[in-house]
């Protein structure tokens, strides 16, 4: 199986830093795997409470259904991560977050992957359509193939 190639930050129309923090090291000296997952989730939590809005306490949520990370190269502590973000495809209730892991100045992703969400609605977990401005937003985030 082949690994893809990393992704560059042009693809990305969406960035946000985030601190690496010693308690993200694992035994072998790099930032254990799970947490890259944790960078993905501030990441589109933050583009989502910048750039639509969102209200965290609010009457609805977004389920992540699935997510995906390819590991390229290792992060460690003290380095701060560039999280580039960008919008893969926007269904009916649904939008795939698509994000890429930048250290420094590199133009090549140390990880990249991404979350499927579906808007729903928090007392019954059923799916919702979603609104028009933040569908207005995800078109302005499309991810540059």
């Amino acid at each position: 199986m082949s690994r893809p190639a990393p992704h560059r930050r042009a693809r990305y129309p969406w960035f946000v830093d985030i601190p690496t923090r010693f308690a993200d090291n694992d035994q072998y000296a790099h930032v254990n795997n799970a947490v890259y997952l944790a960078f993905f989730d501030t990441a589109i939590s933050l583009l989502l409470a910048r750039e639509v809005g969102y209200d965290f306490g609010g009457d609805r949520f977004d389920a992540v259904v699935e997510n995906h990370c390819t590991y390229l190269q290792p992060i460690r502590f003290p380095e701060v991560v560039t999280a580039g973000v960008g919008i893969g495809t926007v269904g009916r209730s649904s939008a795939r977050f698509e994000v890429g892991l930048f250290v420094g100045d590199e133009d090549a992703a140390r990880a990249q992957g991404w979350f499927l969400q579906v808007r729903c609605e928090r007392a019954s977990g059923r799916p919702v359509a979603l609104e028009d401005d933040w569908r207005c937003a995800f078109e302005r985030l499309r991810v540059v193939e």
